[in-house]
């Protein structure tokens, strides 16, 4: 169920991040293509299912990408490594409200009741789906990510962020 991205949505990108962000080797932008997305989408798959031991699907097997219904109108960060041919080795996916239909929820919705946050903030923005590649952790990918994603936040004046996370393992010490 490879999911295209409405062309409108990478319309609006322009408008909604002025500049990407450099350090070495490794650019940040929001994905500018379907090829990006779905190269974000394996690396997802390849962090949360191969390395941690994630369930799949036999759809999210065959086709390696971890994807969902909030992945068409998200908007995709996506870090990529000049040296291996803009290779995607950092993403985080970021779905704002203003990207929602009335009656659709968040995906974070599925654990926890937001309504109260809803009403009270209506330009929240969800962040979810943090990967970075195992040879690039501890360093620059991680913080380009979150400059980012910051710059993003400001920028687009989001009142409110919220986000589930998932760790490997029972152990807390361990994280």
């Amino acid at each position: 169920m490879i999911m295209a991205i409405p062309p409108k949505l990478f319309q609006q990108m322009s408008t909604l991040v002025a500049n990407s962000l450099n350090a070495g080797h490794y650019g940040v932008r929001l994905a500018q293509d379907q090829q990006e997305v779905q190269a974000a989408q394996h690396l997802r798959y390849e962090v949360l299912f191969k390395e941690s031991g994630g369930s799949a699907n036999p759809e999210m097997l065959n086709s390696e990408l971890e994807e969902d219904e909030w992945d068409a109108i998200a908007y995709h960060v996506v870090v990529v490594d000049k040296k291996q041919a803009d290779k995607v080795v950092g993403t985080i996916r970021l779905v704002s409200s203003t990207q929602l239909d009335e009656s659709q929820p968040f995906y974070t919705e599925h654990a926890f009741n937001l309504d109260a946050v809803r009403a009270k903030y209506p330009k929240s923005l969800e962040l979810s789906r943090a990967c970075v590649s195992p040879e690039g952790r501890g360093g620059a990918i991680l913080m380009l990510l979150w400059k980012f994603t910051m710059q993003f936040i400001e920028q687009n004046a989001y009142q409110v962020l919220f986000g589930c996370a998932s760790f490997k393992g029972q152990d807390y010490s361990q994280h």
